[in-house]
Parts: structure tokens; sequence; C-alpha cells
């Protein structure tokens, strides 16, 4: 059911392979990024897929491991954890303060085009708007066209 140790050791040894062909210009960068992009996309399935099979066996993996104690399992410890969530959408109040948050934020970002543009961030009361701080990281985005 899960991957062996020697299908993980194939899957990292293909990796290795396909980053030195691309060192030594064998194999180019984007055909080697279509690759790995194929096989998130399969790994991550089987990943939703595992998770859905714990979850919806968790009472039963947790009475089984609970008489390991802490030391766990073949390396394992199961516990069954919740997670309680809050909406508050429904109050007026918080509508109201989200309503607010949310003008305020759009000025913010509007006094920040200005400033970018040498203007000055200041309301129409000659009030000083705080800019937003600003943090950009750079990821790499995949999409499959569709054919």
């Amino acid at each position: 059911m899960s991957l062996t140790l020697k299908e993980y050791e194939k899957h990292r040894d293909e990796f290795i392979e396909g980053c030195e062909k691309v060192d030594q210009g064998e194999l180019s960068f984007l055909d080697f990024a279509v690759s790995l992009s194929e096989e998130i996309k399969h790994l991550s399935a089987l990943q939703d897929i595992y998770k859905a099979w714990l979850n919806e066996n968790v009472d039963n993996i947790t009475n089984e491991s609970e008489q390991y104690g802490k030391e766990g399992y073949k390396g394992f410890v199961f516990s069954k954890a919740t997670k309680t969530t809050y909406s508050y959408k429904h109050i007026p109040t918080w509508i109201d303060l989200e309503k607010k948050r949310k003008e305020l934020e759009n000025m913010a970002k509007l006094a920040l085009k200005m400033v970018e543009k040498r203007g000055v961030s200041v309301d129409e009361n000659g009030e000083i708007i705080p800019l937003p701080e600003v943090n950009i990281t750079s990821f790499i985005k995949t999409e499959t066209v569709r054919r």
C-alpha cells in the first residue's frame, strides 16, 4: 500500500540523475521541470488518498496504538487531534469592522502607489496614511494547459 524503501530510493535516484543531466546540459531545465511537476501532481493525489484513509480510520488506528504507549509502534505514535474554528461572519459588529479593515487596507495600498509615483501618502484631511509593509517572495507557479 505504501511506498517501499526501494521505491522511495528509486524516486530519489531518478531525481538526482535528472539534476545531473540538467547540470551536464543533457536535459533542459524546462523538460525536467515538466517531469517534476507531473510527479508532484501524482504524488500529491496519492498523499490525499492516504490522508483520507488515515482520517477515516482514526479511531481504529488510535485505539490499536494506545497499547504501545509513548514508545510507539515501529517509530510512530498515533493520537487523535481535533481542531476548533470559529466564525464571526454572522455578527453585525464583526461585519462592520471587517468592512472598515478592508477600507483601511485599500487606502494604505493606494497611498503606497502614490508614494511609488513620487506622490504623498495623505488623506483628504492632510493626515498621513500609514503605508503597508511589503514582503515579496518568489516561487514557481505551474499550470496545466488544457488541450
